[in-house]
């Protein structure tokens, strides 16, 4: 490091630019401590990405090279010792791993925070690795506690950390994911042509979906659900955007249900968009219906474009961002019925979004900050 580049207040490290939620959460993060005044760094294991040129300006980025995590270490411990960052936040199991192996080797007086996105009990339950069902586990009960703060983005990650890893309560901080931005809510005034969010009229019988087409999402449930309520609600649609190697098998649920896909049907699955905002503020209701989510990002953006939710009660996100219903109904994971019976008594007596949007500025990033900013003593 030049002698006269100061070490930065705050390093953030991810592995790439990748598009991902704890990726942008971080870039929302980045932005939140640069507005605040202090100085920012990003590294990377692979400094390139989709992502990279989101990057706010004035954040340094600091690129290792590429390569696998675990090789990393040694680029991670001269990193610590050339250019000693106050504080250190990483994100995801393995990078936090290798952080805080990292941080151990340089012996230096950064403290390290190190946070989680999942429940780590059933990620590793679904895994049919030994690394991950075994000796990862092993590995993070002897290194966390290590951290100078332990951060999970909702209750039920912390009470996960707490009984499957045997971590101390006091040792974990919940602060929450800092979902929402100006720039989302810019986004969201945004005009979109797609034909079924045209008029008011067309939107109040659109609902729309957000997210990766893979099995956490548990799309065919929400096609069941609306399969149920076309006998009293005909010309209900549904909109879901994102794409994933369950497109196939999404689209085959839909037309086995006798959903037509498409603009001239009632479900149209149009593919990824950097945009979905523009959407969620136009349509008549946001549906998860995710099997599990570590927070659920896309339940706080629909608030903030003052969209009513209804969400699967999935671990373990949603329960906080709704706060147990009151901003929106949780049904039983897998359970269409109850998704349909949901959905149905919200298009009829939906929140103000006025409350809605309230609710979703908890999560604001400039809110969040505050946050890291206790923990961090910064």
């Amino acid at each position: 490091m030049s002698q006269d580049l100061k070490p930065a207040d705050v390093a953030l490290f991810l592995p790439a630019f990748t598009i991902g939620g704890v990726e942008r959460m971080r870039l929302n993060l980045a932005q939140g401590f640069l507005k605040a005044g202090y100085s920012v760094e990003m590294v990377a294991l692979d400094a390139s990405g989709p992502l990279r040129n989101e990057v706010p300006e004035g954040v340094r980025v600091i690129d290792l090279g590429g390569g696998r995590m675990l090789g990393a270490l040694p680029k991670l411990v001269r990193y610590f010792q050339h250019h000693k960052p106050r504080t250190f936040l990483s994100a995801l199991d393995y990078a936090n791993l290798v952080s805080l192996w990292a941080h151990g080797i340089a012996r230096v007086d950064t403290r390290i925070y190190i946070g989680t996105h999942k429940v780590l009990s059933l990620a590793t339950a679904e895994s049919v690795l030994l690394r991950e069902k075994v000796v990862m586990p092993a590995l993070l009960r002897r290194a966390y506690p290590r951290a100078d703060g332990i951060i999970a983005v909702s209750d039920g990650i912390a009470d996960d950390l707490v009984k499957y890893l045997g971590l101390p309560q006091k040792r974990v901080t919940v602060i929450h994911n800092p979902a929402l931005t100006d720039k989302v809510l810019a986004q969201a005034q945004y005009p979109v042509e797609h034909p079924w969010l045209a008029t008011p009229e067309d939107a109040a019988r659109t609902i729309i979906s957000v997210g990766r087409l893979d099995r956490q999402k548990d799309f065919p449930t929400l096609l069941r659900s609306v399969h149920k309520l076309r006998k009293t609600r005909p010309h209900l649609r549904v909109i879901i955007l994102g794409e994933g190697p369950d497109r196939t098998r999404i689209a085959a649920a839909a037309t086995t249900l006798g959903l037509e896909l498409g603009q001239g049907g009632q479900v149209d699955l149009p593919g990824f968009t950097t945009n979905p905002y523009a959407y969620m503020s136009r349509a008549a209701l946001f549906v998860s219906s995710s099997e599990w989510e570590g927070f659920g990002n896309v339940h706080v953006e629909a608030l903030g474009c003052g969209c009513p939710v209804v969400s699967t009660d999935s671990p373990s996100g949603p329960a906080d961002i709704l706060e147990n219903g009151k901003y929106g109904p949780l049904v039983p994971v897998g359970d269409a019925a109850a998704l349909a019976t949901a959905i149905d008594q919200t298009l009829k007596d939906p929140l103000p979004s006025e409350q809605l949007h309230a609710r979703a500025m908890t999560f604001h990033v400039d809110r969040v900050l505050e946050n890291y900013l206790l923990l961090m003593q910064l």
